[in-house]
């Protein structure tokens, strides 16, 4: 299994850097770039699954047009860019420009077209993502170990860290209870795997379990950090 998900990676390597390439050109200069790291867990199944796609759904709800969304997946080996564009649409009119009849460049037939289109590899794309970890070919299997991965590409490539998500379940296994969290919590303190400094970002997602909460929040306060999670 293993051999497969380096296999599975190298190939997203290959393919990293997707643009999603429109006849017009979408992108708002005064727009927000939404950075989104979706790391799902190997073997995600289940509510897992529906739980990405809540989260991924409330991250599509927040574009307007001239947004741009990035998609990057995460692994305990690096992160990979899977999906690139700014949101089709045309802006609206002036009321100068209504008044003299400009109607601009921007073509809204054409438009509404790359709307659906975007719609659609964005959907394609996520599909594939959690089908890639259902079936065990791709996800992570130490989540502390992508969140340094993450923290170490968001501090290089300087994303900007109020419209940064992460899509993920925020456990290793499905066993979420008190004793579990519990010994996460002390193996992550007791052996040296804690982080020196978490990414900073909302996490969606994630099972709204008490506990995996707790335990995130007391994490993140070792570093005098918050856990920001919806």
């Amino acid at each position: 299994m293993k051999i497969k998900i380096i296999l599975t990676f190298s190939f997203l390597l290959f393919q990293a850097a997707i643009q999603t390439a429109f006849a017009q050109d979408y992108c708002n200069k005064n727009g927000e770039v939404l950075t989104t790291y979706f790391a799902p867990r190997l073997g995600a199944e289940g509510q897992e699954v529906q739980n990405y796609q809540n989260g991924i759904q409330t991250i599509f709800k927040k574009l307007q047009i001239g947004d741009k969304l990035e998609i990057l997946t995460a692994h305990d080996a690096g992160v990979v860019k899977s999906f690139s564009a700014c949101f089709p649409g045309c802006p609206p009119q002036g009321i100068m420009d209504q008044f003299l009849g400009l109607g601009g460049s921007c073509k809204a037939t054409l438009a509404k077209k790359d709307q659906i289109d975007f719609k659609r590899k964005f959907v394609s794309n996520a599909r594939r993502t959690m089908e890639d970890a259902r079936d065990g070919s791709l996800g992570y299997l130490n989540i502390l170990k992508v969140l340094a991965v993450i923290n170490a590409h968001a501090n290089s490539a300087e994303v900007d860290s109020k419209n940064t998500y992460l899509v993920s379940t925020m456990f290793n296994n499905t066993d979420i209870n008190r004793s579990s969290v519990n010994g996460f919590f002390v193996n992550a303190v007791q052996n040296q795997d804690m982080l020196d400094a978490f990414p900073k970002l909302q996490v969606l997602g994630m099972s709204l379990n008490p506990d995996l909460i707790e335990m995130w929040t007391d994490l993140y306060a070792v570093n005098s950090q918050t856990f920001d999670y919806k």
